[in-house]
């Protein structure tokens, strides 16, 4: 099961927010609604950000995410849908790789 409520992960200039109200309880064999995230330039000058990788592609599918710059104050969506193969608990890691130096 996946914390998934309203979620904010910050670094200098880089931020990735889960939209509220997604659910993080899903039946294995059934695909998850798409969980909308959001990175968003914090920064002064623009954050390029090259992918967004999931560490379990078979169960945490990223998809939605354009590669490319994102000037200061301006955000790129790219949403996650979990799609469990059994049951149990299933874990995964979201990698967005920027030139972002922390």
């Amino acid at each position: 099961m996946l914390p998934l409520k309203q979620r904010a992960v910050f670094c200098r200039a880089l931020a990735l927010q889960l939209a509220a109200g997604a659910d993080p309880v899903v039946t294995a064999g059934t695909a998850s609604q798409a969980n909308a995230f959001t990175i968003r330039s914090l920064g002064t000058g623009p954050l390029t950000v090259t992918s967004v990788t999931s560490s379990n592609p078979a169960e945490f599918v990223v998809s939605g995410f354009t590669p490319g710059a994102i000037l200061p104050t301006a955000n790129a969506p790219f949403t996650v849908t979990f799609d469990p193969s059994g049951p149990g608990t299933r874990t995964a890691t979201i990698t967005i790789a920027s030139d972002d130096a922390d």
